[in-house]
């Protein structure tokens, strides 16, 4: 493989899907490095509704600080927070903070929920 210019490597990171919480937060993340010793890291994140958002916020920010570790590899971040980003609020306000504190932007910020029309 180490002559193919566009190859990469994948391996599950099981230390982050580790940091999920039973009906509070759930991740599945891997880990994608390239020949020339880049690396990304993508978590799939889902919040149940109604979860306690205090814990899922913690533990979403101890996951995004463990992905990006001390080499700050990029990050992707998917999934469902069950936070409405249409609306302010108090979850609203305080999830985009912590993530812009990592220099994270959401991106999904028009309605992805048809029938309610919510942007969760």
């Amino acid at each position: 493989m180490a002559d193919q210019p566009y190859s990469l490597d994948m391996a599950a990171r099981n230390d982050l899907t580790d940091l999920s919480h039973l009906r509070v937060i759930e991740c599945s993340a891997v880990e994608f490095r390239g020949l020339n010793s880049s690396s990304a890291v993508v978590c799939c994140i889902y919040r149940p509704c109604g979860a306690d958002f205090g814990i899922f916020l913690r533990t979403l920010e101890e996951i995004i600080s463990k992905a990006i570790g001390h080499n700050n590899k990029q990050i992707f971040i998917t999934g469902d927070f069950n936070v409405s980003l249409l609306q302010d609020s108090h979850e609203k306000s305080a999830l985009l903070s912590m993530l812009q504190s990592f220099n994270i932007f959401a991106s999904a910020l028009a309605i992805t929920r048809s029938q309610s029309g919510a942007c969760l």
